[in-house]
């Protein structure tokens, strides 16, 4: 027997009294729950001067509508412009709007429904971006040839960063990791603030990344804005997005495309592991090359000193008669010394008896010649009753010099007279 329990209202229970703002708040607090995503075709668009934009969405049947609102901020990441008549799919939270009372449903991603106007609005983008240059070769960075800094933009769940992780190998590298969701159009806004926290940091290379998926699972990657982003980061852009028939437009605006993970950790590690590789080569060859050279000299070094055994019989045989000759010209030098130190001694004497009779011989000279100086003093004459007479500090010796008015100095044994010319005789 089936047994149902019957809720009964109790009259006697109190409840809250609110006023109508707390009411419509606790509302509010209670619809986010209902968030989620609507379908349904664009009526009463109507695009506001804030940028914001308003309209309601109605089903193809016309018996439900629901009124919404998207903010500009939203509505310029969308990438899409609303018109009447489009077949969209939104997804936001429903909120009261207190003023009047009137339900709205905020809107906070667009997307087009139906794959054929999914893929219209891709080529249209695409189109757009490829007239301004934006996939151009040209336009595009290298890579470093030895990044160390890696930036990596995906979800922290599922298998590719696990997969990047694997395969990056154990060069060294600093990874800064920012998660962000990666799933469909409502991805493009953790992408984006992903993007602008991982921009603060100085990187090397930057990769973002996502396992294949649908067209509609990669909506995010094909949004205008993100794309920008892409183009105007400050390091080369890694975009390793699985992808099917059409490319996203985030892997055409990268610097480098790869289609998976491992691709992108290989293209960041194979310089390393080359440049290993290549130091290794180089070492085994240095080591081998040295290996080869210490054996040919310790080959050469054994021949070098059979060959002294054998020829230093004959050094020692050609050496003997010049130290022969040597000894015997060091005897006759020594011989030499001693004749010449007795030579020198017999003349040291004989030179000592000749030098003192020099001596006596010169003071006997010395003694005469001052007698004759003493004899032939000028001053010894004067005392004699000579005198000397001098003009201009000259000896006074011909007439000639004693002009008239010229002053002669007289020197007696006394003194000097000094008297002036006054005439001249013959």
């Amino acid at each position: 027997m089936e047994i149902r329990a019957e809720a009964h209202y109790d009259v006697s229970m109190k409840l809250q009294t609110f006023t109508v703002s707390e009411y419509l708040d606790e509302l509010n607090e209670g619809l986010k729950k209902f968030s989620g995503r609507v379908k349904g075709e664009t009526t009463q668009v109507k695009h506001a001067a804030s940028g914001h934009v308003y309209f309601s969405l109605k089903d193809a049947s016309g018996e439900g509508i629901l009124r919404c609102a998207i903010w500009r901020s939203n509505y310029s990441i969308s990438g899409i412009e609303l018109t009447d008549g489009l077949e969209i799919i939104v997804s936001g939270t429903p909120n009261i709007y207190a003023p009047r009372g009137e339900l709205s449903f905020i809107v906070r991603t667009v997307e087009l429904f139906g794959e054929g106007e999914l893929q219209k609005a891709y080529r249209e983008l695409k189109a757009k971006l490829e007239a301004e240059g934006v996939f151009a070769e040209e336009r595009k960075r290298p890579l470093p040839t030895f990044p160390k800094h890696i930036g990596v933009i995906t979800s922290r769940e599922g298998e590719v960063i696990h997969d990047f992780l694997m395969n990056i190998g154990k060069h060294g590298f600093a990874i800064s990791f920012i998660h962000s969701g990666v799933e469909g159009k409502e991805a493009v806004f953790p992408l984006l603030r992903a993007i602008k926290r991982i921009r603060r940091v100085k990187l090397d290379v930057l990769v973002i990344m996502r396992g294949g998926g649908s067209f509609e699972s990669l909506q995010g990657f094909d949004n205008e804005t993100l794309v920008r982003e892409i183009i105007k980061f400050p390091c080369p852009v890694i975009a390793a997005i699985g992808h099917h028939r059409d490319v996203p437009l985030v892997s055409l605006a990268a610097d480098i495309m790869v289609s998976t993970p491992t691709a992108a950790a290989e293209a960041l590690s194979t310089p390393w592991a080359e440049a290993l590789a290549n130091l290794r080569t180089l070492e085994h060859r240095t080591v081998s090359g040295f290996e080869r050279v210490r054996e040919e000299s310790r080959e050469m070094l054994f021949r070098l000193e059979g060959d002294l055994e054998r020829g230093s019989g004959h050094i020692f045989e050609v050496a003997r008669e010049p130290i022969r000759r040597f000894h015997e010209n060091v005897r006759i030098i020594e011989l030499a010394f001693k004749e010449q130190k007795n030579a020198l001694k017999n003349w040291g004497a004989s030179l000592r008896t000749a030098f003192a009779r020099k001596a006596v011989s010169a003071r006997d000279l010395v003694r005469a010649s001052e007698r004759t100086l003493i004899s032939h003093d000028p001053e010894r004459q004067l005392g004699l009753g000579w005198s000397i007479a001098k003009i201009d500090g000259k000896i006074l010796r011909k007439k000639h010099q004693a002009k008239a008015g010229k002053l002669v100095a007289i020197r007696v044994s006394d003194g000097t007279i000094v008297t002036e010319v006054s005439n001249t005789l013959l």
